[in-house]
Protein backbone atom coordinates (compact mmCIF):
# COMPACT_ATOMS: atom_id res chain seq x y z
CA UNK A 1 0.00 0.00 0.00
CA UNK A 2 1.47 3.33 -1.10
CA UNK A 3 1.08 6.44 1.25
CA UNK A 4 -1.31 9.18 0.02
CA UNK A 5 0.67 12.88 -1.16
CA UNK A 6 0.05 15.72 1.61
CA UNK A 7 -2.50 17.78 1.01
CA UNK A 8 -0.83 20.84 -0.11
CA UNK A 9 -0.49 24.25 2.22
CA UNK A 10 -3.52 26.66 1.70
CA UNK A 11 -2.55 30.07 0.18
CA UNK A 12 -0.96 32.73 2.21
CA UNK A 13 -3.43 35.90 3.04
CA UNK A 14 -0.92 37.66 1.06
CA UNK A 15 -1.16 35.41 -2.10
CA UNK A 16 -4.92 35.70 -1.89
CA UNK A 17 -4.81 39.75 -1.87
CA UNK A 18 -2.77 39.53 -4.72
CA UNK A 19 -4.80 37.15 -6.83
CA UNK A 20 -7.86 39.63 -5.64
CA UNK A 21 -6.09 42.95 -6.93
CA UNK A 22 -5.31 41.06 -10.20
CA UNK A 23 -8.91 40.18 -10.98
CA UNK A 24 -9.79 43.39 -10.18
CA UNK A 25 -7.38 44.98 -12.29
CA UNK A 26 -8.50 42.85 -14.86
CA UNK A 27 -5.00 40.95 -15.07
CA UNK A 28 -4.53 37.54 -15.75
CA UNK A 29 -2.94 36.07 -11.82
CA UNK A 30 0.67 35.69 -11.67
CA UNK A 31 1.43 31.46 -11.59
CA UNK A 32 2.32 31.81 -7.88
CA UNK A 33 -0.97 32.94 -7.08
CA UNK A 34 -2.88 30.82 -9.42
CA UNK A 35 -4.00 28.54 -6.59
CA UNK A 36 -5.49 31.53 -4.41
CA UNK A 37 -7.45 33.00 -7.46
CA UNK A 38 -8.87 29.13 -8.19
CA UNK A 39 -9.96 29.11 -4.56
CA UNK A 40 -11.50 33.02 -5.22
CA UNK A 41 -13.16 31.92 -8.35
CA UNK A 42 -14.78 28.64 -7.01
CA UNK A 43 -16.22 31.05 -4.04
CA UNK A 44 -17.73 33.05 -6.43
CA UNK A 45 -19.46 30.01 -8.76
CA UNK A 46 -20.81 28.46 -5.29
CA UNK A 47 -22.26 32.13 -4.48
CA UNK A 48 -23.68 32.38 -7.83
CA UNK A 49 -24.64 28.82 -8.01
CA UNK A 50 -26.71 28.87 -4.73
CA UNK A 51 -27.61 32.13 -4.48
CA UNK A 52 -26.26 32.60 -0.97
CA UNK A 53 -24.79 35.92 0.26
CA UNK A 54 -21.00 34.71 1.34
CA UNK A 55 -20.13 37.73 4.20
CA UNK A 56 -17.76 37.95 7.07
CA UNK A 57 -20.01 38.98 9.80
CA UNK A 58 -19.23 38.56 13.26
CA UNK A 59 -20.96 38.33 16.58
CA UNK A 60 -19.71 41.40 18.43
CA UNK A 61 -20.33 39.00 21.81
CA UNK A 62 -18.68 35.85 20.84
CA UNK A 63 -16.93 36.12 17.85
CA UNK A 64 -18.67 33.61 16.09
CA UNK A 65 -18.25 34.67 12.29
CA UNK A 66 -20.10 33.22 9.23
CA UNK A 67 -23.67 34.33 9.64
CA UNK A 68 -25.58 35.24 6.81
CA UNK A 69 -26.92 38.20 5.55
CA UNK A 70 -30.55 37.65 6.22
CA UNK A 71 -29.44 36.30 10.02
CA UNK A 72 -30.82 38.48 13.08
CA UNK A 73 -29.57 36.41 15.34
CA UNK A 74 -26.01 34.83 16.26
CA UNK A 75 -26.16 31.35 15.32
CA UNK A 76 -23.62 30.49 18.35
CA UNK A 77 -24.95 32.38 21.23
CA UNK A 78 -27.95 33.98 19.98
CA UNK A 79 -27.13 37.53 20.87
CA UNK A 80 -28.76 40.18 18.33
CA UNK A 81 -26.39 40.81 15.60
CA UNK A 82 -25.58 44.54 13.98
CA UNK A 83 -27.45 45.01 10.99
CA UNK A 84 -25.74 44.03 8.38
CA UNK A 85 -24.15 45.94 5.69
CA UNK A 86 -23.38 45.38 2.02
CA UNK A 87 -19.97 46.79 0.66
Amino acid sequence: MTTPEPLPAPPSPASIMQAEAAVRFGRPPDSRHLRAYTIIFEAEMTVRRTGQTVTTRTCPDCMTDGHDAAARYCKHCGKPLPAYRHD
